[in-house]
């Protein structure tokens, strides 16, 4: 390779790495390569190449086309696998995060209950007794009617005969 051919590639990194800062938000970095380092890597690629001023002019303005474009397109597809990887990987996550959180609980409720479960058998948060003074029970809650005259009437339900159809 060619000093002249080492001097471009440096031109070429150094355009690339400003597109990148400028992506990435971070403009006063950008601002900086672009100002210092641009134009001394330029400078250094023009004296080494022998060719016409105006054909590394063009050489430059095509490099600068083609890389914004490949950067664009790179980026483009860079968020495409980003939103459907996480996705995927949030999902994931959150399984993971349920299934940690369901057997902290089930160790916690293994500590708290009452020492008659019987030795070996680890009861879920399923399986737990609720205590029966629970603020959002009913007073008398109703859990299974033979016929529409055990609804009680404070519930304020019609009581109506059943309706018979053959």
């Amino acid at each position: 390779m060619t000093p002249a051919d080492q001097a471009w590639n440096g031109v070429v990194r150094e355009f690339r790495h400003v597109c990148l800062l400028k992506r990435e938000g971070k403009v006063a970095e950008s601002e900086r390569v672009l100002a210092q380092v641009l134009p001394a890597s330029i400078a250094l690629w023009s004296r080494q190449d022998p060719r016409d001023n105006l054909l590394k002019r063009l050489q430059l303005q095509a490099m600068f086309e083609a890389e914004q474009h490949r950067l664009d397109e790179a980026w483009a597809l860079q968020e495409r696998v980003f939103s459907q990887l996480s996705g995927t990987v949030i999902s994931e996550l959150k399984q993971r995060l349920s299934d940690e959180l369901r057997r902290e609980f089930d160790q916690w409720l293994i500590e708290k209950l009452p020492k008659t479960v019987p030795h070996g058998s680890t009861p879920s948060a399923a399986e737990a007794p609720l205590p029966a003074d629970l603020p959002w029970r009913a007073e008398r809650a109703v859990t299974h009617l033979n016929s529409a005259s055990e609804i009680p009437q404070e519930t304020g339900i019609k009581r109506s005969p059943p309706v018979w159809r053959f």
